[in-house]
């Protein structure tokens, strides 16, 4: 499962996007952090000023996160980041944050950004556009509303005509129309008052138009079809997304519970 200082970038990342960058970086920066963004050194201060005045972030995703603990209380995570602002072009470096363990918190001590070009990003592996992957990433976040609404007209407008999907019970559901049928059914009664919650999102391009989605999610609040609740799980779904007609769609997707023991 992801680390949990993966997931802390990831939600700093969702935080220069949602315009809540200060507020996040306030109680995740030490005192005496530094940053090193191109062209400038500074402090915590500074950086959330800065944060404050510039507007967000269009879109920023972290792309091959790795973790090196050097010891109990500090580890540094390395990625690659990829954004946008509103008319300025595509930013992608190479990233480094140093946390410590403070009072049994991960704090953020030390982060560097190492600007790269993007040719020398795209000669290497297939990337999609940061509009591409930002309709991507969107579709999880679709899902997510849809399914809490249970708005299976929504859902369904998410899959392609001749989707291939998979859920937790091995269920194979072969097309749009028996995808729409058979969750509108669950929805009456298992799933009729379940929250779901998009827990982590990754994305591997196979083509420019065909990528591959491993996306972490939770639920809670659903029943089994005698009417007894069931307990809060989590799972792991793959999808096979498809450009089809300038439309991101999921062709092809499996579902599977996740064990308690396989996520510690």
């Amino acid at each position: 499962m992801k680390h949990p200082l993966v997931a802390l970038e990831e939600r700093g990342a969702q935080a220069l996007t949602s315009g809540d960058g200060a507020a996040f970086y306030r109680t995740c920066l030490t005192d005496d952090a530094l940053m090193v963004v191109p062209g400038f050194v500074v402090d915590k201060a500074m950086f959330l000023g800065a944060l404050t005045s510039e507007a967000p972030w269009l879109s920023f995703l972290i792309e091959e996160p790795r973790v090196a603990e050097l010891t109990k209380d500090c580890a540094v995570v390395q990625y690659r980041g990829r954004g946008s602002r509103q008319g300025q072009p595509e930013y992608v470096a190479l990233i480094s944050s140093f946390y410590v363990k403070r009072d049994d918190s991960w704090k953020l001590a030390y982060h560097q950004q190492t600007p790269t070009p993007v040719d020398a990003i795209e000669s290497r592996s297939v990337r999609g556009s940061v509009a591409d992957q930002k309709a991507i990433q969107d579709i999880a976040s679709r899902w997510q509303d849809a399914w809490n609404r249970h708005d299976m007209d929504a859902l369904s407008s998410l899959v392609a005509e001749d989707v291939d999907f998979v859920n937790v019970g091995g269920r194979w559901m072969r097309n749009r129309q028996e995808f729409k049928d058979h969750h509108a059914e669950r929805h009456e009664i298992v799933f009729k008052e379940s929250v779901w919650t998009t827990k982590g999102v990754h994305l591997k391009f196979i083509r420019s138009d065909v990528v591959v989605i491993h996306m972490e999610w939770s639920i809670k609040g659903d029943r089994n079809t005698d009417g007894t609740p069931r307990e809060p799980r989590e799972g792991l779904f793959t999808w096979v997304v498809e450009k089809q007609n300038g439309q991101w769609l999921i062709v092809a997707a499996q579902n599977t519970n996740v064990a308690a023991r396989s996520r510690k």
